[in-house]
């Protein structure tokens, strides 16, 4: 169970660290700020995508991913309903016309799948124990 939780895992930190990336070129331009703040996202995603891929379920590689997912949902919700603190004319042409975009949306489903899998990863070994099947 924890090698698929750690693959799943593994799997949602690098495709959402892809997607911060590929944000950041888009706004580095245009939106210092946000592009900043995407590509400490990529950054830290894909390191600890990589850290969970190659095994490191314990430490800090699942509570990191498990942070930063929820941090990545957390800062879209916030910027696409009050808006990050960024300056009022960057933000509005950063999402002009994208309020609930379909990269974003789909993004967060992953993000969500990968947080839930973080989560009960760096739980205690009793807290997975309720997803086992049971055998009889």
């Amino acid at each position: 169970m924890d090698a698929l939780l750690r693959l799943v895992a593994s799997l949602a930190c690098l495709a959402s660290g892809a997607v911060h990336l590929w944000l950041y070129a888009g706004h580095r331009a245009d939106t210092p700020e946000l592009a900043l703040l995407l590509a400490a996202a990529a950054a830290g995603l894909t390191l600890t995508g990589a850290a969970l891929a190659l095994g490191a379920a314990t430490g800090a590689a699942a509570p990191a991913a498990a942070a930063l997912l929820a941090g990545a949902l957390v800062a879209y919700a916030v910027d696409r309903t009050v808006g990050l603190p960024l300056d009022a004319a960057a933000h509005a042409h950063a999402h002009a016309g994208n309020e609930a975009d379909v990269l974003g949306l789909v993004t967060k489903g992953v993000e969500t799948a990968g947080l839930v899998a973080a989560t009960l990863l760096a739980g205690a070994p009793g807290a997975r124990a309720r997803f086992r099947p049971v055998r009889g």
